[in-house]
């Protein structure tokens, strides 16, 4: 049943590096629908590429990450 499908995780990259575990915002990655934070190592000026993407409890990952674009000015 297509009801007992839940986010089991959420992971984010910068530009190509490594993905990471994001934190869930409420403590657990339990629900279908979920919030949740990370924190990146320190970035060099210029433009990033931001990704996230989530493993639902299939084991099945988003098909297009979602993307956004920062700047950072030092």
């Amino acid at each position: 049943m297509i009801s007992d499908v839940f986010v089991s995780n959420a992971q984010f990259k910068v530009d190509s590096g490594v993905w990471s575990n994001a934190s869930p915002s409420d403590g657990l990655f339990d629900s279908q629908s979920e919030a949740c934070g990370f924190t990146t190592q320190i970035l060099s000026n210029g433009v990033h590429d931001v990704f996230l993407k989530t493993i639902d409890s299939l084991g099945q990952e988003s098909l297009t990450p979602a993307q956004d674009q920062i700047t950072i000015v030092g």
